[in-house]
């Protein structure tokens, strides 16, 4: 729903002042147009978790002056917690 909203509204979603996407990943050139279009005040949060969390478990908060690189991050863990990026190995 997030690239579809990009690719056909995205002038729509510029003043929103917090656009929260979730459940998969990102498509880093769609960020780049929506976060290049965010009005001051706007935010993009990238909200990650596994859904045995029913919720998220990292979040990134993106605003017009960031910087999206080949990946959108999934961010840092929220409050109160700890998150571990493990390999296939362990």
């Amino acid at each position: 729903l997030y690239e579809q909203m990009v690719l056909h509204h995205v002038d729509a979603l510029a003043t929103v002042p917090q656009v929260l996407a979730g459940g998969d990943v990102l498509p880093v050139q769609r960020v780049r147009e929506h976060v290049s279009r965010l009005s001051a005040e706007s935010v993009l949060l990238n909200a990650y978790g596994p859904t045995e969390n029913t919720t998220f478990s990292t979040t990134l908060t993106l605003t017009r002056s960031s910087t999206v690189e080949a990946a959108v991050s999934i961010g840092r863990p929220i409050g109160n917690s700890t998150a571990y990026v493990l390999d296939p190995a362990l």
